[in-house]
């Protein structure tokens, strides 16, 4: 019972989005040294000052 209630809590007092993440492709960055391009998104219509957390889930494209 009280994962059911910590899990609606979460929903309501958190926005939730989309990340990906890509490696550098720049000629002065080799793939190798671990360098990544991390991009959020995020819906218009969440008002994220009201909001305790953002949740980012993976979007795999």
């Amino acid at each position: 019972m009280g994962i059911v209630i910590t899990c609606f809590f979460y929903q309501k007092t958190s926005g939730h989005g989309y990340f990906t993440v890509t490696p550098y492709s720049d000629d002065e960055i080799s793939i190798d040294e671990g360098f990544y391009s991390v991009k959020v998104s995020l819906p218009k219509d969440v008002n994220l000052v009201n909001k305790a957390m953002v949740i980012l889930h993976n979007s795999h494209k």
